[in-house]
């Protein structure tokens, strides 16, 4: 296949992390404007957004060929992705609304380091003093952007009713989004972008109609057009993040991809210093700073760590080559011990195919790419369809 610029992007984890970023922020510029808050309730956002989202890629997985509920990986994972992460997006648009947007952006993107730790307690990943450490800069750094009146006396902003449940809500998506980077994780490349981001899209819908068909906490409203097509631009804006940021933690360490997506905090202060005057505070920014630390401390500590045992593992001899990595599963370490023996398989190693009876992972190089990019005519596209290796 000739190298072409989409392809050179679709296969870079930190292009495809950058520009999850633009999306994400554009999406929630529009979300913070006039017209849509304070006039269109947050569950309807969310319906619009997750109705269009679910269209687009129900087509585009039907155009590509691509399974549209999975075919390789465990449904389990794929609804606990799809719960987890319609979950963080709505309580994330809740905070978003109550909250200027650099500062709903920055409590979001604490989840790098609640990934660390809960990849730490659920799978058993290394978790060292430095790690400690910046995720207690990252804490530090939340309470500078939150400013609580209890900590900082005068010097902290206004503090409302509306702060405290945006902070609120601003730490539990970011909690619930790390859980679902997580299970994109686990996933790895067993299952395309597009069917990943299925799952998500289905449950955010489910989630928000219901309520919105009561009218809880507000009766939907017919919007106006210029109202309907921000509502879209929303949808088009969070379908090509979620995408994009799927396909980055298939391509790159959790860890890594995560630390990519703080980029999306210099972006959210550009917007809302420019198009909504939010106030930049010097303790917002040191805020910030600290949580950044806290971000790169953590993830570059894990970097460090599976660069090591890369070393050590291609050191060790070629017998190991084939069976390297079997048993975390795609894309994920073995863990060990600090003494150098084998540890007890972490719990949910029961996810994950067993050797010999496991469904092969999908001729995703090639064959994916050029389904998902459109290049090949129809009747050809049904030869490169996704088979099974080695059937």
């Amino acid at each position: 296949m000739p190298c072409t610029a989409a392809a050179a992007f679709w296969n870079s984890g930190v292009a495809v992390a950058l520009g999850s970023c633009v999306c994400f922020a554009a999406a929630g510029a529009l979300v913070k404007s006039p017209p849509i808050q304070g006039h269109i309730p947050v569950f309807e956002i969310v319906v619009v957004r997750a109705l269009v989202s679910t269209l687009v890629t129900s087509l585009s997985c039907r155009a590509g060929g691509v399974p549209t509920f999975g075919r390789t990986a465990p449904q389990a994972l794929l609804i606990a992705r799809g719960v987890i992460g319609g979950t963080a997006k709505t309580v994330s648009y809740e905070a978003l609304v109550r909250l200027p947007l650099a500062d709903s952006t920055v409590i979001f993107y604490t989840c790098p380091v609640i990934t660390a730790l809960l990849a730490w307690l659920l799978l058993g990943e290394r978790f060292t003093w430095v790690m400690a450490a910046g995720c207690g800069a990252s804490l530090a750094g939340v309470l500078l952007v939150a400013q609580p009146p209890w900590l900082l006396g005068d010097s902290a902003v206004e503090w409302s009713h509306e702060r405290l449940l945006g902070m609120v809500f601003g730490f539990a998506g970011a909690a619930l989004a790390a859980g679902a980077y997580i299970c994109i994780r686990l996933i790895g490349k067993r299952e395309h972008p597009l069917t990943v981001a299925m799952y998500f899209h289905c449950f955010a819908f489910l989630s928000s109609v219901i309520p919105l068909a009561a009218g809880y906490p507000e009766p939907a409203v017919l919007p106006s057009p210029v109202q309907l097509a921000l509502l879209v631009g929303i949808a088009c804006g969070s379908f090509g993040g979620n995408l994009l940021v799927n396909r980055a933690f298939q391509l790159e360490l959790a860890a890594k991809a995560s630390a990519l997506n703080f980029s999306q905090v210099i972006i959210a202060y550009l917007l809302g210093s420019v198009f909504f005057h939010d106030p930049i505070t010097l303790l917002g920014l040191a805020g910030t700073a600290l949580i950044a630390c806290g971000v790169i401390v953590v993830n570059l500590e894990k970097l460090l760590a599976a660069a090591r045992k890369g070393s050590s593992s291609s050191g060790g001899g070629g017998g190991g080559g084939s069976g390297g990595g079997s048993a975390g599963g795609p894309g994920l370490p073995t863990q060990q011990h600090p003494t150098g023996g084998p540890a007890q398989a972490p719990w949910w190693h029961r996810l994950l195919p067993r050797a010999g009876s496991e469904e092969p992972p999908l001729k995703a190089k090639l064959s994916d790419l050029e389904a998902e990019l459109g290049r090949l005519p129809g009747p050809a596209a049904q030869q490169h369809r996704y088979q099974p290796i080695g059937r």
